[in-house]
């Protein structure tokens, strides 16, 4: 008769070895779950503010190329939009209204607003681009370029991210 209750016990302390493992293994996929979570969050803010660093270049880019063909703009603003798998600028707007992201894949891109303004004999282009995260966040990137015209082409004599 002693058997039986030494039994019992034996499958209550199987029970509880269990529970207790079951509980550690919870515990680790809890915090693996949030380690990834927080590692996707820090990619995704990455990725947009290299998203908004290349609009900005692109503004540049296209100041520059406007202005190399006789244009004489001094700003300029895009929105940039998704157009099957390619990304194109939309024509001007006077004032580009604060972006907003299509929920359909992300249809808008960003925009990017440029001033060129000139230094001497130089030119200092001003360009930021801006990228709406689906949370409604806006991430924005700036650069400015100071360059001069020689022989009908714009040599960039610095380049550089503003803070």
């Amino acid at each position: 008769m002693l058997r039986r209750p030494l039994a019992s016990r034996r499958g209550s302390a199987y029970l509880l070895a269990s529970l207790a493992l079951l509980a550690l293994v919870a515990a680790s996929v809890g915090a693996m779950v949030a380690v990834v979570m927080a590692h996707a969050q820090r990619v995704s803010h990455q990725r947009d503010g290299v998203q908004a660093l290349y609009l900005a270049e692109m503004g540049v880019e296209e100041m520059l190329t406007r202005r190399a063909n006789g244009e004489s703009l001094t700003s300029l603003s895009r929105t940039v939009q998704r157009e099957e798998e390619r990304i194109v600028p939309s024509p001007d707007a006077s004032r580009v209204a604060p972006i907003a992201v299509s929920d359909q894949s992300r249809l808008v891109v960003g925009s990017y607003e440029v001033k060129a303004e000139p230094n001497g004999p130089s030119w200092v282009v001003r360009s930021r681009g801006l990228v709406a995260t689906p949370g409604g966040r806006v991430v924005s990137r700036e650069v400015q370029v100071a360059c001069h015209r020689s022989h009908g082409r714009w040599i960039v004599e610095q380049w550089e991210q503003v803070p």
